[in-house]
């Protein structure tokens, strides 16, 4: 029922481009793939914290690698990411 992205006004900007990279998104889910033979007997708060682990440095190494790239990577304020 909440998998469709065109169902989430807020993934758009003013013209109605995405702000959501899907592809992006898979390719994400396909490296959480890589671990799923060490999580699949955590327990869920266990689980929860490496995962959290793994994405902070991941994102940490892809900022770097993005500035090495003169690419300027910059964060969204938190107040435009949460629903009112």
């Amino acid at each position: 029922m909440h998998c469709n992205p065109a169902g989430f006004p807020e993934l758009y900007n003013d013209q109605h481009e995405w702000y959501f990279n899907s592809s992006v998104a898979e390719q994400i889910n396909a490296w959480f793939g890589k671990f799923q033979a060490v999580t699949r007997e955590m327990a869920e708060v266990r689980y929860n914290f490496f995962l959290d682990e793994m994405i902070a440095i991941r994102n940490d190494w892809v900022v770097q690698e993005l500035f090495k790239a003169h690419q300027q990577p910059h964060l969204i304020p938190l107040a435009e990411l949460v629903q009112p």
